[in-house]
């Protein structure tokens, strides 16, 4: 590899964690929108409802596609623009694979809706969880295309049917369908089902739209259905087994506890789990660099590793600083004043996903470099840690003792596959460049904290001054001890990225 090799990937992974970041973040604000209109139209037990359906879609969403989406980038990287018919084969495959695994699921989950709903002692949830059916069958099909458009590494078709337009519609029509019209948790559900359904068509046309060879007649059939199956269902099982490891404490609560409480829980987790959309933007172009790197180049994998674990962190740490300091001002104007009740819970869950972020994407590492099963059994034991937390801890500590059970599973999923990662792969996301970051959290942190004691005014006022604050020292601090080669190159392609203002050179990578 050549010396201008790295910093082309460097600026890939800029330029698409950028693309990605705004996607993300953007339909996460969304949802979180979505969320606060639901809070202020139905009753807490409602919310409740509506959590635990939107529980299983999370759970069904990873068990479905996460496998298949991860194999058509891992196996598409390598046949894309190389063998054309290889290629329109896995594509077919894939798609006409998870429509079947999204046709099956939403038949299950309709089955056991009303069993489901009795055994929680949940009147009402019954009709939640079949909405919620309809809504997984386009959310799987969907992944799986999205994932798909990613292997060209051009992020914006996939961070707008993915992330954006399904946010977008649930948020409007969340707020149409219950605070204008009164359709109540019916509504919620609506809005919720049609954003997926309307992401997954646009989906389906851009696939073919960006690979014209998928309209061959004649496919190869390499990979074949085992090779595929082999990467995919370990993969697909690491990600439900970890999905429901985070979740499951929900679904226990909703035995012991009351919908009011899983609501207040949804809310507090929602707004905690908001710092994920930047390690999620990271991810999203880090699985094709990943896949082809571990092929070509270890050395330079391990430094797109610690330069992206760097950045997701860096671009984090004033989100955790102000949400860590000022939890009940940020929950009252997210989600009312009776939402204070979560305060707690939403401080054990932020400073979990604090841990979370400082991992980097280890998880995606693993499974794009074919140790997709250390993944799973991470995962799985992880997953019986958490059901036994959540038992002991439930009853006698309620909603504090859910976040506790749940911060518990992500601390130690991701610290356990940190080592993994170092013990299989031998990459490490620290070195001594971090000290920059430290000093400059320590200095953001510290001015927080002066404003913190000295602070007057409404939620609004103290969240935007502590904001500007964090960010505004944060980055002060980091320019003045200087910024590493990496990082102004990283930051050159963001700013370009921004501007349009891109050279033929890094279009043509882009590519």
């Amino acid at each position: 590899m050549t010396e201008a090799e790295p910093k082309t990937e460097t600026l890939t992974l800029a330029k698409g964690a950028g693309i990605s970041l705004v996607g993300r973040g953007f339909s996460r604000g969304l949802l979180l929108l979505g969320m606060a209109f639901l809070t202020r139209a139905l009753s807490w037990e409602q919310f409740g409802l509506f959590s635990l359906g939107w529980t299983v879609l999370q759970i069904g969403s990873a068990l479905g596609p996460s496998g298949l989406a991860q194999a058509v980038i891992h196996f598409g990287t390598r046949y894309w623009k190389q063998d054309e018919k290889k290629f329109a084969g896995l594509l077919w495959r894939a798609l006409a694979l998870s429509s079947a695994v999204a046709a099956l699921t939403a038949i299950v989950i309709y089955l056991l809706s009303a069993p489901l709903a009795d055994w929680f002692h949940k009147p009402g949830l019954d009709s939640v969880l079949r909405w919620t059916a309809a809504a997984l069958a386009c959310a799987i099909v969907l992944r799986v295309a999205s994932g798909a458009t990613r292997i060209t590494r051009r992020m914006q078709f996939s961070a707008l049917v993915e992330d954006i337009l399904p946010a977008l519609v649930f948020a409007l029509g969340g707020y149409i369908f219950t605070s204008v019209l009164g359709w109540g948790l019916t509504g919620g559900l609506l809005a919720l089902l049609l954003g997926f359904a309307l992401g997954l068509v646009i989906s389906l046309w851009g696939v073919f739209r960006f690979f014209p060879e998928s309209k061959t007649r004649t496919w190869d059939r390499s990979p074949t259905w085992r090779e595929l199956s082999a990467f995919s269902v370990p993969s697909a099982l690491a990600a439900v087994s970890g999905t429901v490891a985070l979740l499951a404490p929900r679904f226990i609560a909703g035995y012991y506890l009351s919908g009011a409480q899983i609501g207040l829980f949804q809310a507090a987790y929602q707004l905690a789990t908001l710092t994920s959309i930047i390690l999620a933007s990271f991810n999203a172009i880090f699985a094709p660099l990943v896949s082809s790197l571990h092929r070509e180049d270890h050395q330079q994998l391990d430094e797109l590793y610690k330069v992206s674990t760097k950045w997701g962190l860096y671009v984090s740490l004033p989100f955790f600083i102000v949400m860590i300091l000022f939890p009940a001002p940020l929950l009252r104007f997210v989600f009312g004043e009776s939402s204070e009740a979560g305060v707690t819970a939403f401080v054990i869950l932020t400073v979990a996903q604090l841990v979370n972020t400082a991992t980097g994407g280890i998880g995606t590492l693993l499974v794009m470099t074919g140790f997709q099963k250390n993944w799973m059994v991470i995962s799985l034991w992880t997953l019986v840690g958490v059901i036994i937390a959540s038992i002991l801890m439930l009853r006698p500590w309620g909603l504090t003792g859910m976040a506790v059970a749940t911060s518990l599973g992500i601390v130690g999923m991701f610290l356990w596959a940190l080592v993994e990662g170092w013990r299989v792969l031998r990459v490490w996301p620290y070195d001594r460049r971090y000290w920059k970051g430290l000093l400059a959290g320590l200095a953001s942190l510290a001015a927080v904290l002066v404003y913190q004691m000295i602070g007057r005014g409404t939620d609004l006022l103290a969240l935007a001054v502590a904001g500007i604050l964090a960010f505004g020292v944060f980055a002060l601090t980091l320019f003045l001890l200087g910024l590493d080669a990496e990082d102004l190159r990283f930051l050159q392609a963001i700013r370009e990225r921004l501007t349009n203002r891109n050279s033929p050179r890094m279009n043509a990578d882009e590519r």
